[in-house]
């Protein structure tokens, strides 16, 4: 997929009610801002693992510990 397509796929489904989004891509430069909900951005393409927040919660790297996060995360913000 390129990256103009996974930006037209993400531009439909931030339309869309949900709770939250997970992107997992080796290209981490979307185009759209999400627009509710958590949003969690996961770039395999990445030699330095790091989390960093803002518009997405962005997970640098890949970690087997990447879904322990995300929930830990959600329970720490009480974002559901």
């Amino acid at each position: 997929m390129s990256l103009s397509d996974l930006n037209a796929a993400l531009a439909l489904i931030v339309q869309q009610d949900y709770e939250r989004l997970i992107v997992i891509t080796q290209r981490a430069n979307l185009q759209i801002a999400p627009k509710h909900g958590i949003n969690y951005l996961i770039n395999l393409d990445c030699k330095q693992k790091q989390v960093s927040y803002g518009q997405w919660v962005r997970v640098d790297g890949i970690a087997d510990t990447v879904v322990s996060f995300i929930c830990n995360y959600e329970q720490a913000n009480s974002a559901f």
